[in-house]
């Protein structure tokens, strides 16, 4: 069917599969008609699905973050941070020796062509605070065989979890 409007552009509302198909124009002018365009082609392209991020949600400091959105394929995943936009083609947003200036909601949106799915659910993030390292009180020592010597150590009791104190590496020097 031919579709007449006095503005230089046609409008395609709510486009579905009635108007997919090919276009072509032609413009009139006191009676007289112009040669026909190329022809375009319009096809339908469906809208991603909202996609749903997935990952560890409490982190301390120093750690990667590691959040995945659903995959949709050939689409670039646009990952709304606390600190800007990220654009990738991969659906898994990476954020190595995080900090507290990472805290907060992350949202991700997938973009196929020209379709752009609803942006994903918050994310919430947190990043905890890891303590200072602790001290031994003591430079190396020796300790005589058969005795027994405890090895204090020097923490910052203001942020410790006395359930999970501390753990000692014990490496064998030859």
């Amino acid at each position: 069917g031919s579709i007449t409007t006095d503005v230089p552009e046609l409008n395609l509302p709510n486009f579905d599969n009635t108007q997919v198909g090919n276009y072509s124009v032609t413009q009139e002018l006191n009676g007289c008609r112009s040669s026909i365009s190329q022809v375009i082609i319009i096809t339908l392209e469906s809208k991603p699905s909202t996609p749903i991020i997935s990952g560890e949600n409490v982190l301390c400091e120093g750690a990667t973050l590691e959040l995945s959105a659903t995959t949709e394929s050939n689409a670039n995943f646009v990952w709304i941070t606390p600190n800007g936009i990220v654009t990738q083609t991969d659906n898994t947003l990476l954020i190595e020796n995080i900090t507290s200036a990472q805290n907060g909601s992350y949202q991700v949106l997938t973009q196929k062509t020209n379709c752009i799915s609803d942006t994903s659910a918050f994310f919430d993030i947190q990043v905890m605070q890891s303590p200072d390292g602790p001290e031994f009180f003591t430079n190396n020592i020796s300790i005589c065989a058969d005795e027994t010597q405890i090895l204090e150590v020097c923490v910052n009791a203001a942020n410790i979890d006395y359930d999970n104190l501390i753990i000692i590496d014990q490496s064998t020097n030859t």
